[in-house]
């Protein structure tokens, strides 16, 4: 009898064993049926909530097809202050204005077309900026007959800009002001490629130009008059400066047009053109009047720089304010 109670006795052990390695094997299922249900339900709503890039973040920008040259060169001979100089410099608070004096400063009062209005006689432009600006304006103003934009500053020296900061700094705090008022000597202001716009109506009221309304045109057609928005509003991170609408800056038309079309800020576009070398594939943009462009880039030397420029075409030398100097053809 104790013979068969010990197997009686194993018989229930092992059934009992049996029936909760059963129990455990079906939970397991049950489980991974569970989790895989899950993942096949949850995965395409969190794939569709995924987070797009910032497009402030940095980017590498791949060149557009480069055209190899046809042009004939000779050399002419750039000062190493000259990498400081032109449409093209780059300022911004980690590349300096060296604030050359022989710019060529004129007064936007003295100089205005039609179609806008100037908030006083002191403030100034480079030379180059009043013609196509006053076309701009012109052109907008008998497309849409509103007279009420003003040019509220244009050129400001070192001394001026530490004045407009350090007021800012101390009503707003300092944070604040850096994400509007660049420090001085990193103003864009100091180049006089520059002008800030406001609104200033036949009331008398003064009013902040936001870009939109009747002067979206302007913000939406300035790179065929070659101006950009410096500071746009996806590009904080790349400039350090918040969206500034009323903010132009004068680069000239073929460059004012690729940075449009290519969406680069001047930060970005002076990097670009780096692929572009005077011994390589050369960058070709052509204006909305059918003019075509060259441009390349050449690295400054220490010291002077032979610049390779074309024998018998137009062309312009800018510095860019950081390591060389940007050619454009006129071809």
């Amino acid at each position: 009898m104790q013979h068969y109670r010990y197997r009686d006795s194993r018989k229930r052990r092992y059934a009992s064993s049996h029936g909760r390695w059963t129990w455990i094997f079906f939970l397991v299922i049950s489980c991974v049926v569970v989790v895989g249900l899950a993942v096949c339900l949850i995965y395409p709503l969190l794939a569709s909530r995924e987070k797009k890039p910032s497009s402030d973040a940095t980017q590498v920008f791949a060149p557009v097809s480069a055209v190899q040259t046809q042009l004939e060169y000779r050399t002419v001979k750039y000062a190493q202050d000259q990498v400081h100089r032109g449409e093209l410099i780059l300022v911004n608070n980690d590349n300096l204005c060296q604030f050359l004096e022989d710019s060529n400063l004129v007064s936007v009062y003295e100089e205005k077309g039609e179609g806008y209005k100037v908030s006083d006689t002191t403030v100034k432009v480079q030379q180059s900026v009043m013609a196509p600006f006053n076309e701009l304006m012109r052109d907008f103003q008998h497309l849409t007959g509103y007279d009420e934009v003003m040019v509220a500053s244009g050129y400001r020296s070192k001394e001026h800009q530490t004045r407009i900061f350090n007021n800012n700094a101390l009503q707003d705090g300092l944070t604040e002001a850096e994400k509007w008022i660049a420090r001085p000597g990193g103003s864009e202001h100091h180049t006089g490629y520059v002008v800030d716009l406001s609104i200033y109506t036949d009331q008398g009221l003064s009013l902040d130009y936001d870009g939109t309304a009747e002067c979206r045109w302007i913000n939406a057609n300035c790179q065929e008059y070659g101006f950009v928005v410096r500071y746009p509003e996806d590009k904080t991170k790349v400039t350090g400066i918040d969206y500034e609408p009323w903010h132009f800056r004068y680069v000239g038309k073929p460059h004012a047009i690729f940075m449009t079309e290519q969406h680069l800020c001047l930060e970005e576009y002076i990097e670009y053109l780096k692929q572009y070398p005077v011994d390589g594939g050369h960058l070709q943009v052509t204006d909305g009047d059918g003019v075509t462009y060259e441009i390349y880039y050449v690295p400054a030397a220490e010291g002077s720089t032979d610049v390779l420029v074309p024998k018998d075409k137009e062309y312009q030398v800018s510095g860019n304010n950081v390591d060389g100097f940007i050619v454009t053809v006129t071809l």
